[in-house]
């Protein structure tokens, strides 16, 4: 028992992080230049050199260790002039005139530096329109409208990542996912299932129930699918500039909305591959976005 509690002192002590090394100070004095003639060693302060009989003597010195504070006045009065560790063959060629020096004395270590300023970094930011597509019998007009036989159809989302940092960003990865009301009908939807010809992608006209195949913009890139999701690789964005991502969910077959108003999107710039976390605002949490069918009032 007692050479289990030695080893477990043992073991505790080399837990212990180690004392700093205390301070120490050394300077060699010399009589002549380039370190020749007598020297005197000091280890502590000298208000008097005159003690040591080596006033108005020094031409040359050396700090061997820590930083000193060398004055041409006794009691450190008159020129004095601070130094750290080095050699000086002429002391009259930096601050002090050779023959005058009357005291010495030890300084603390100056304070280090303060950090350099953060590196301007990038700032990758998203705005979304989103519309879903609906098949619906509307009659009557205003507050008197009634809606039958909704059908819901799908959602057509276009994010926007625009890197409005002053730095140049890197590639990112952008991954749109279906909320959790679309994820709970998973078998209804299909990620980047659509019947536009090829270029072109669906955008639900207003309420949502027509779908007009258009175009893709100039610079609009086309998620393609990825599972249950879709993913478009944002190209390297200079400040100021932005790419924009289409994606599209359809229904793979009619599916009757009891009650619409609550489909979600989810968009995520998946930085962690190649942007620094940090640089991305919202990174990993994801936008929710909430897609009403431009007001179209609930069956």
């Amino acid at each position: 028992m007692v050479a289990l509690l030695a080893l477990g002192g043992a073991a505790e002590a080399k837990k212990k992080k180690p004392a700093p090394k205390p301070l120490t100070w050394r300077i060699i004095l010399y009589k002549d230049g380039n370190f020749g003639g007598k020297s005197l060693e000091i280890t502590g302060d000298v208000p008097e050199l005159d003690e040591y009989n080596f006033d108005d003597t020094a031409s040359s010195f050396q700090i061997l260790e820590g930083y000193w504070q060398l004055c041409e006045g006794e009691n450190y009065t008159d020129t004095c002039v601070s130094y750290g560790p080095g050699s000086w063959a002429d002391m009259g060629s930096d601050g002090l005139r050779n023959n005058r020096l009357e005291s010495v004395r030890r300084m603390q270590p100056p304070a280090p530096p303060p950090p350099p300023p953060p590196a301007p970094k990038p700032d990758l930011t998203r705005s979304i329109e989103a519309r879903s597509s609906y098949a619906a019998t509307i009659e009557g007009e205003g507050a008197s409208r009634i809606v039958n036989d909704v059908t819901f159809r799908g959602i057509t989302v276009r994010v926007t990542v625009k890197n409005a940092g002053s730095e140049p960003a890197g590639a990112s990865t952008l991954r749109i996912e279906p909320g959790a009301k679309m994820a709970a009908a998973a078998s209804y939807i299909a990620a980047g299932e659509h019947e536009c010809p090829t270029g072109q992608v669906p955008w639900p006209a207003q309420e949502g129930r027509q779908m007009t195949c258009t175009a893709a913009a100039s610079g609009e890139l086309i998620a393609t699918a990825a599972g249950t999701a879709m993913t478009c690789n944002i190209p390297k964005l200079a400040p100021g500039a932005s790419a924009r991502c289409v994606a599209v969910f359809s229904v793979l077959y009619n599916y009757l909305v009891p009650q619409f108003g609550d489909w979600y999107v989810t968009a995520i710039v998946d930085a962690g591959k190649k942007v620094d976390e940090d640089n991305e605002k919202n990174n990993g949490a994801g936008d929710q976005i909430r897609v009403k069918g431009d007001d179209l009032p609930a069956p």
